[in-house]
């Protein structure tokens, strides 16, 4: 049988690191380059990379959060069996 210790303080430091690693990741700064010739295709290069690099940031948000929140549910799930199962060995021993 596999077995894993789950250290409570450690995982939740790990998820408040996480959360807060999350949470720092800004926007890019609103950079307006000239849209006509001859910066225009470089203009909306920049326009599509920066759309795409925010909605990309707000996914690794998203994840990381969900994440974090597994982590958590994880630790007290185990923390759950561990406090029944110590209870039921008692009323054995």
């Amino acid at each position: 049988m596999d077995t894993f210790v789950l250290d409570s303080h450690t995982v939740t430091s790990h998820t408040d690191s996480l959360r807060a690693d999350a949470a720092a990741l800004t926007s890019l700064p609103g950079t307006s380059f000239p849209s006509f010739y001859p910066f225009t295709a470089f203009h909306e290069a920049y326009a599509a990379a920066a759309s795409a690099a925010e909605t990309r940031a707000q996914q690794v948000r998203d994840e990381a959060r969900r994440v974090a929140a597994f982590m958590d549910l994880t630790v007290t799930a185990a923390d759950t069996v561990d406090g029944n199962t110590s209870k039921g060995l008692g009323g054995l021993l």
